[in-house]
């Protein structure tokens, strides 16, 4: 599709005479959900820091909108919501972490306030919104990640794995939220996932990692009729 707004293009990243990455390609669409899956160590996450600009290639390139864009590239990343299968919370309240995704892009703190607070509520934690981020369960800890990058409305968003810690009640109401907001925001979005059904719930495309490289890439039903992963 030629609508991409971020596209990795045969990346690679070497790490301690390793390569843990090699030449993989991936493209990212407005309202459109790509998967990538693999086994551990395949390479995943770091795909997925490399195209959010946390991490710079070894070679090749990522586009946004079809200029090179790197690490050094705040205003681009500053589109950008990621949730990290284990969220980096500063020593603050659940609040103030919530609203640093707002903060960082310039937006008045009363404004921040307010739609961090909406979102702290939409993920049912707005009643704890005066703790101490150091108190949180595994669980509480990612609702917070999610305020803190969906509040912004970013136009890209990366996700980590980042349903695990949640009950299994309230995650599949949120994955089917989720899915809305991507497609009613026109959000593009990248998924690190182990889980099949969240693939098969929330995909577009799914690309299949092993030994660095993308062995397969089609619709998520398409692959896992065929693959092992």
């Amino acid at each position: 599709m030629a609508d991409a707004i971020l596209e990795a293009a045969g990346v690679s990243f070497r790490a301690n005479g390793s390569e843990i990455l090699s030449g993989a390609s991936l493209a990212l669409h407005p309202g459109r959900v790509a998967c990538v899956m693999g086994p551990n160590g395949s390479g995943k996450t770091t795909l997925l820091k490399i195209m959010a600009l946390l991490l710079g290639p070894t070679s090749g390139a990522v586009c946004h909108e079809g200029r090179t864009v790197f690490t050094s590239s705040l205003e681009v990343r500053r589109r950008f919501g990621v949730v990290l299968k284990a969220p980096n919370l500063f020593r603050t309240t659940m609040l103030e972490n919530a609203m640093e995704g707002l903060l960082s892009r310039d937006v008045p703190r009363t404004e921040a306030r307010r739609a961090a607070s909406e979102w702290l509520d939409r993920l049912c934690v707005g009643h704890l919104a005066d703790r101490s981020a150091r108190t949180l369960s595994s669980g509480e800890a990612a609702r917070v990640s999610f305020a803190r990058a969906l509040a912004p409305a970013p136009k890209v968003l990366f996700l980590d794995e980042p349903f695990s810690a949640f009950d299994p009640e309230f995650r599949k109401g949120f994955i089917d939220e989720i899915g809305r907001l991507i497609r009613d925001g026109r959000t593009a979005t990248l998924l690190v996932t182990h889980d099949r059904e969240e693939a098969l719930a929330l995909g577009d495309t799914l690309a299949v990692l092993s030994e660095g490289k993308v062995v397969s890439c089609g619709r998520p039903d398409e692959v896992l009729g065929t693959s092992r992963c």
